[in-house]
């Protein structure tokens, strides 16, 4: 009877030992997009011994695996040498000595706005120049496939390297577009009356509709001025010297 006892008596001590030492899993997994840059981070609880993290990148069409000790990671590398702009998602265990805990995965995210997804990732609208003269709005902005090297060097949309922009005035749109040699990329129209501002906003998406760039402006110029968001006035001019098969007509 003595026996049984302290048999099962050290097997319940055994139990709440490997209980007690079970690696708890990360928490709080959470992908955050800025721009080009595409992080993901977590929390643990054992701050102290700091295990080692172990993540598995799943995608539509690939999956990665890498470690870490930091409670972060730079997933943009991935995401910007991919052959396929896919969607993704993280899974983050811990691993503690020969101990795993339980993996904890992201949500979904994709730069792909026709992919279903808990998050869609956008690209910055580049700084843009707008200047107002003789009725005439100019605006004017780095072709992002020039001031972006990611997107340039993308192995992902090789078949269409155009940049596609709209410009809105007064609720009326007009899209342009500007070609992968184009370092700079600039339209204008001319307006019908005198106004104490005027204002556009511009939108723009690349690699065959896919990648979305955020909403820029309201800008607001006036008469013979000019807006802009750098100083690189070259840039303004070169667009100014270039010919326009026609001209847009906002009334």
């Amino acid at each position: 009877m003595m026996l049984a006892f302290c048999g099962l008596l050290i097997f319940l001590m055994v139990l709440v030992t490997a209980v007690s030492t079970l690696v708890p899993p990360p928490e709080n997994v959470t992908v955050s997009c800025n721009n080009l840059q595409t992080t993901v981070d977590w929390n643990h609880s054992e701050l102290l011994r700091r295990p080692l993290f172990k993540l598995k990148i799943t995608g539509d069409h690939s999956s990665w695996e890498n470690s870490t000790k930091q409670h972060h990671y730079d997933l943009s590398p991935l995401m910007w040498n991919a052959k396929e702009l896919d969607r993704y998602f993280v899974k983050i265990t811990a691993i503690d000595e020969m101990e795993e805990s339980a993996s904890q995965k992201s949500s979904i995210f994709t730069f792909n706005r026709y992919l279903t997804a808990d998050i869609h990732c956008k690209l910055d609208f580049p700084a843009v120049n707008v200047s107002m003269k003789d009725m005439k709005v100019t605006v004017s902005f780095d072709n992002p496939y020039h001031l972006y090297t990611e997107l340039k060097e993308s192995r992902m949309g090789e078949d269409d390297k155009r940049f596609l922009s709209q410009v809105t005035y007064e609720n009326t749109n007009h899209t342009f577009e500007c070609q992968i040699e184009d370092k700079v990329c600039c339209h204008h129209f001319t307006v019908l009356g005198n106004k104490e501002k005027y204002c556009v906003s511009l939108e723009g998406n690349s690699m065959g509709h896919r990648v979305m760039f955020n909403r820029k402006g309201p800008i607001c110029v006036n008469e013979e001025s000019t807006y802009t968001t750098f100083v690189d006035m070259p840039l303004h001019l070169l667009c100014l010297v270039q010919v326009f098969n026609s001209d847009i007509l906002f009334v």
